[in-house]
């Protein structure tokens, strides 16, 4: 878990200038009160947002996304009428999860969806080696539904993670700090392509499947063995 950085820009170092453009994805989640941001509080508000279940915290991301090396690309949280109420027994849960996403770090199972836990990089994510991070925080049913698409355009959370992405993991990424995986890139709107032919970053390939495909998996697996070798 990284604390939030402040120093006037020409005495910060790279890596202090990097932790606080990471950290600008935290602390955007961590001005979030209940389960919307204020940002997308009147869009989300409006007659046409029905997609979205809005009872649960958004899953934003998943893991320690400011001090993973690898980064999974997925759409949006999902939502199950029986799974996901079982997730958040009571407030308490609500604002634990909250909390994490103020404050990134290692997956606990027990503040953990399911869908999460059964996935071929699950590992990395308890380990902190991994982070996923969602186009579109809220939860839907269907993520193939055209009201999630057309929200995705418009929502300003998700145009933050859009501008994070370019602005902060692109660099990294391309100086070959950090590794992504489009693992998922319909509801993007075009800011995965920049990872396009970079030697950093895979995927394209399984826009259907749960788990990573045996590229994806191998590729981000090289990279993480060199950063321990």
């Amino acid at each position: 878990m990284t604390p939030t950085v402040k120093c006037v820009t020409q005495f910060c170092g790279r890596k202090a200038i990097e932790a606080i453009r990471i950290q600008a994805l935290p602390d955007f989640w961590s001005r979030m009160p209940l389960n919307v941001h204020p940002q997308d509080q009147a869009i989300l508000a409006g007659p046409d947002a029905g997609c979205f279940n809005l009872d649960y915290p958004p899953p934003a991301f998943i893991g320690d996304i400011v001090n993973a090396k690898v980064v999974i690309l997925l759409l949006n949280g999902g939502f199950d009428p029986e799974v996901t109420p079982a997730e958040f027994p009571d407030t308490a849960s609500e604002v634990a999860y909250r909390d994490r996403l103020a404050r990134p770090r290692l997956i606990e199972d027990r503040h953990t969806a399911p869908y999460y836990l059964g996935r071929n990089y699950t590992q990395w994510l308890r380990e902190g080696r991994a982070a996923v991070l969602n186009a579109v925080a809220y939860r839907s049913r269907d993520t193939g539904d055209a009201c999630v698409a057309r929200l995705a355009k418009v929502l300003p959370s998700a145009e933050f993670h859009r501008t994070w992405l370019r602005e902060t993991l692109w660099p990294e990424v391309s100086a070959g700090r950090r590794f992504v995986v489009v693992n998922r890139w319909g509801l993007w709107n075009g800011a995965d392509a920049v990872f396009r032919n970079c030697d950093f970053a895979t995927g394209w390939h399984a826009a259907r499947s749960r788990d990573l495909s045996r590229r994806e998996y191998d590729a981000a697996s090289r990279f993480l063995a060199r950063q321990t070798g």
